[in-house]
């Protein structure tokens, strides 16, 4: 498989960006339906108790440690001598998953948390190391701009846990067994990914060097420490309030910021389908850095500034449409959170950026800060505020962590045109907010925000930026 000419780079943004966000917008509200049923059919108790559980299992994520990033900058580079980088990264992520599954499982054993909590945990960790082994494969088929069977694995994958989750909660299983069907649905996926590989041509020897292994490890260290730190930050509420409250407000927090969480997947899908892009540009190619950067960024607020309105604006609808009026008591917290739809948004794109270039020393930098922060403001604002404490918390985690990834970018990027990347998508939301006064805040306003968002933006880009959405062509640097 060859990578795809330069000249048809915005095409081959565009689309890849369409096919994983399509994925993962399908995924993330298969998975959403998951836990409405779990809060409807199961209750409050045990819907805290699998929230608490899958914020433990997901640290094994941290055994990914950004290689696959490196996986896949190799592959659009054309770097003829990958094999060894993508089978260090398979044997470095099982290890590091496994090891931390029982530390995890170990300290959950000993903590204050149930038999329930403790055996759910173990087989969501499972499925997370089966996904860690998905996301190679992945990474090579990103490095060839094909994101098609990422696409499809992936709804397989979400598609199947969803599928079996509900028929269970409907069944009346316990969250045990909702667990094993999300490790069902992890395993398909990995299934089908290494079969379109195979079919693909995509065979890489079995190979394992030393020098491979530290290569893996070293390369990606500072986006390692980064996930680490990530990790940590986005589930270290919930484990908190775990700990120092109860299962309501775990449930509290936790249907929040499950619905602001399943945003987080278009600026994930724009990220990785620019990542092999942005790898290749500098602050003298053309285009530059800088205007890459503005319009990415651009299209991460054309897509959070409405859904941030619409979370602060509509909280207490949407909780009870999805959820049910058992977690109508979570409106604060979701009000809170769907501001940092934003801001997450802003610090994960520019955290892509920062890595494309090797820069990755602001990005662990910035984490050891934020997570000093978080600790600080959990401990200080749970124990009065419970669930809204731990937003609030994140809130000041996330603008502090995007401010100070921006500045970083901003510094090395170049030029960066500021107004035409913001113009539109800001007085988009004032257009939202308006509605959301005159309307008052129902639900059946929600449709009407959306159309002055979309109307305003399309004139706003229309008049007066109207050649941003052809402006990204990849070329080599000037001078190459």
């Amino acid at each position: 498989m060859s990578t795809p000419a330069a000249g048809n780079a915005t095409r081959r943004i565009a689309g890849n960006t369409a096919l994983q966000a399509a994925a993962d917008g399908l995924g993330k509200l298969g998975t959403i339906v998951l836990y409405a049923v779990l809060a409807r059919e199961a209750g409050v108790a045990a819907f805290g108790d699998f929230t608490t559980a899958a914020s433990l299992s997901v640290l094994v994520m941290v055994a990914a440690f950004g290689m696959d990033f490196r996986v896949t900058r190799l592959v659009a580079q054309g770097d003829p001598d990958v094999g060894p980088s993508i089978w260090g990264a398979v044997l470095l992520k099982l290890a590091g998953g496994t090891a931390i599954l029982l530390v995890v499982c170990g300290i959950a054993a000993l903590g204050p948390y149930s038999d329930r909590v403790v055996a759910t945990t173990a087989v969501l960790g499972l499925a997370m190391i089966v996904e860690l082994t998905t996301m190679t494969p992945h990474a090579v088929f990103r490095g060839h701009e094909d994101l098609r069977p990422v696409a499809l694995a992936l709804l397989l994958y979400r598609g199947l846990l969803s599928v079996l989750g509900v028929a269970v909660l409907l069944a009346g299983g316990s969250i045990l067994l909702v667990a094993v069907g999300w490790l069902l649905g992890a395993l398909a996926g990995l299934a089908y990914t290494l079969l379109r590989a195979r079919r693909a041509g995509l065979r890489h020897p079995f190979v394992v060097t030393r020098a491979g292994l530290r290569a893996v490890a070293t390369d990606s260290l500072g986006l390692g420490l980064a996930a680490v730190l990530g990790a940590a930050l986005s589930r270290l509420d919930i484990v908190l309030l775990g700990a120092l409250k109860d299962s309501e407000a775990v449930a509290l927090y936790g249907g929040a910021y499950r619905l602001m969480e399943s945003t987080f997947f278009i600026t994930s899908a724009l990220a990785l389908s620019a990542f092999p892009a942005l790898s290749r540009l500098t602050r003298t190619s053309t285009p530059s850095l800088g205007e890459a950067v503005a319009l990415t960024t651009k299209a991460v607020l054309v897509t959070t500034v409405p859904l941030a309105v619409g979370f602060v604006a509509y909280a207490e609808p949407v909780l009870v449409a999805i959820y049910g009026d058992g977690l109508r008591d979570a409106t604060g917290t979701l009000q809170i959170l769907g501001v940092l739809v934003i801001t997450t948004g802003i610090y994960s794109l520019m955290a892509f950026v920062l890595t494309s270039q090797q820069a990755q020393r602001p990005i662990v930098v910035a984490l050891v800060v934020t997570t000093v922060l978080n600790v600080g403001a959990n401990l200080a604002l749970i124990p009065s505020m419970g669930a809204e404490g731990a937003a609030w918390s994140w809130a000041a985690t996330t603008t502090v962590l995007a401010a100070m990834l921006l500045v970083a970018v901003l510094r090395d990027a170049g030029r960066v045109p500021v107004l035409r990347t913001v113009e539109g998508p800001l007085l988009g939301g004032l257009a939202m907010v308006a509605v959301a006064v005159a309307t008052g805040a129902h639900a059946w306003g929600i449709p009407l925000a959306g159309a002055a968002f979309a109307v305003v933006l399309v004139t706003v880009e229309r008049r007066r930026h109207p050649d941003d959405a052809v402006r990204l062509r990849l070329a080599r640097p000037r001078g190459a």
